[in-house]
């Protein structure tokens, strides 16, 4: 029986090389690496085919801002997965042309915006029975199955604050700058203290406190949750994001970024995108390739009782760039099932609840508590043993 295709765009990067280990680990999926030049893909090929020698990893010459219809149906893969970015200056060819291949796509991004419009392209892939999944990533996809996890029958929902803190030293590409860089100092709308207001996107500015990990500071971050935690779990009061570096002084350099932005000199932070790489990398040589990622949530549990639960991943020794394509990993699998889930565009909060991601998840540190008491759950495993 052969096995299913999956073409990994930017499979070479930072997260598709990720995504493709994961997947070489299954021994189960033939994959293609698709990129715009095969240099960079060939060490990783070498590495893959060590992983699974029974396995068929290729390289596909592709750009995705230009791809066609009869270009995919070439390459006549089952499910392509999007890992490039930025999403925040991506456009939708990619998508069109797996609806017209009729081939699933799944991408990790997140882009508010991109992931917000990813519902138009429902009809569509309903009429050629295929899946369109946006933001099969740290967010929305992995925050939603952790918080359906935690508020599962709780009567009610007060907010809902999530934080993400990379090592310095995790691998970062220019993609990733430029990403960070779009939504740094811009207007960004967020439901706070009962109502939607407006902030600004690395402003403000948290402790964030992850057991294994010094305290560090997360900013504001413009994500897709502030949009879809609000409506999936209606807090009453705060549904908030934020993110940080690991160096103080790289959350400072971002904040410069943001200010000719906010005093209307510049229209994006992103044009320092090539200096800011740059900086990253000879900054590269301080700080720790430990990070994490923590979700917190208050409101009245089944009892009515007043409840805070908190859950929190601590990814190790480099293991960070695995995160956000953990909950691309596990939609993969359903998707080239016999039976197959129900076709439709759609960001991945339904689909990936915490059953299906349990096997990649074999990494994260919980602890779950009543409000004022100390916690009485807590597990610890390795990010590596999927």
């Amino acid at each position: 029986m052969s096995r299913p295709h999956i073409l990994i765009v930017g499979g070479a990067g930072v997260f598709g090389s990720r995504l493709a280990r994961l997947l070489a680990r299954r021994k189960g999926f033939r994959v293609s690496l698709g990129g715009r030049t095969e240099r960079r893909a060939q060490a990783l090929q070498r590495e893959l085919r060590a992983i699974d020698e029974q396995g068929e990893y290729g390289f596909v010459l592709i750009d995705r801002d230009r791809i066609g219809v009869e270009r995919l149906k070439e390459i006549d893969c089952d499910v392509v997965v999007d890992c490039s970015g930025p999403f925040q200056l991506s456009g939708t060819q990619l998508i069109e042309a797996a609806i017209g291949a009729r081939c699933h796509y799944v991408d990790i991004a997140d882009s508010r915006s991109f992931v917000a419009g990813i519902a138009r392209f429902d009809s569509a892939a309903r009429a050629v029975a295929i899946s369109v999944i946006s933001g099969a990533s740290s967010t929305p996809g992995l925050t939603h199955a952790v918080l359906d996890q935690l508020t599962s029958a709780w009567l009610a929902v007060d907010s809902v604050d999530v934080a993400i803190v990379p090592g310095n030293k995790t691998p970062k590409g220019r993609s990733v700058i430029e990403g960070i860089l779009s939504w740094v100092g811009q207007p960004v709308r967020v439901f706070r203290e009962a109502g939607w207001e407006r902030g600004r996107g690395w402003s403000g500015g948290r402790s964030v406190t992850i057991e294994g990990l010094p305290p560090r500071r997360a900013m504001l971050a413009d994500v897709p949750d502030l949009d879809l935690l609000p409506a999936r779990f209606a807090p009453r009061v705060r549904a908030g994001f934020d993110a940080g570096m690991e160096l103080p002084v790289l959350n400072w350099l971002i904040g410069v970024a943001a200010v000719p932005v906010r005093w209307g000199l510049i229209k994006s932070a992103g044009v320092f995108a090539g200096l800011g790489t740059q900086i990253a990398l000879w900054l590269d040589r301080f700080g720790t390739a430990d990070g994490g990622m923590l979700v917190e949530a208050a409101g009245q549990d089944a009892r009515g009782e007043p409840r805070v639960v908190r859950w929190w991943l601590r990814a190790a020794s480099g293991d960070g760039p695995y995160v956000p394509v953990l909950p691309a990993a596990a939609t993969i699998a359903p998707l080239t099932l016999r039976r197959r889930p129900p076709r439709r565009a759609r960001p991945p909060a339904r689909p990936l609840t915490p059953p299906p991601l349990k096997p990649p998840l074999a990494g994260p540190a919980t602890a779950s508590h009543p409000a004022h008491r100390p916690p009485t759950r807590k597990t610890r495993v390795s990010l590596r043993s999927w």
